[in-house]
């Protein structure tokens, strides 16, 4: 450990650093904080329950819970006027945060989705630029919980198998015995 913040941070719900490593932002409690790591008090600089930034460390991308549910907006690093994106036709954000290296430097986003025709959460490129979404390909049943673009541009992801059964249950009346 290298340092120890004195900010009262409760349920924090998503944490990153800015690229330059002077800034380590959190949500906490449905609030967007931005530490110094010189120290200091951490402004509140936002609205959301988690966030990533941008490589170049100008833009945050957050996600807030609404009334509709999850949407992903777009603001500067600082704090100030947020610009929600929207997603194609078809997608739907879940309650899963972002990675904190979620955005690659030609702005794509790798996005937790649910996906048309599917059961599992999966992973997908959103390019705001073209308003364009692709899935990222996955193996069959696997839930992708976190997927985050690494230095050489290949995308890395957390990968859970998922697995389960049906049952059906029955009382028995007071006539018959078990068996």
């Amino acid at each position: 450990m290298l340092r120890r913040f004195q900010a009262d941070a409760q349920r924090v719900t998503g944490v990153a650093a800015s690229p330059d490593g002077d800034t380590v932002y959190y949500a906490s409690e449905g609030t967007l904080w931005a530490q110094p790591v010189s120290g200091g008090e951490p402004p509140k600089i936002g609205a959301g329950f988690d966030l990533t930034p941008d490589p170049s460390g100008k833009t945050l991308y957050v996600m807030r819970a609404g009334t509709t549910g999850y949407d992903l907006f777009r603001m500067p690093a600082g704090g100030g006027k947020t610009e929600k994106i929207d997603l194609p036709a078809g997608y739907v954000l879940p309650g899963i945060g972002l990675s904190p290296a979620a955005v690659n430097r030609d702005g794509r986003i790798l996005l937790p989705v649910l996906a048309p025709d599917e059961f599992f959460y999966r992973t997908a490129i959103l390019d705001p630029a073209h308003h364009t979404m692709a899935l990222v390909p996955a193996p069959a049943h696997m839930v992708v919980s976190s997927a985050g673009w690494a230095a050489d541009g290949s995308i890395v992801a957390q990968i859970i198998r998922w697995s389960s059964t049906l049952w059906r249950y029955r009382m028995l009346s007071t006539n018959q015995t078990r068996r």
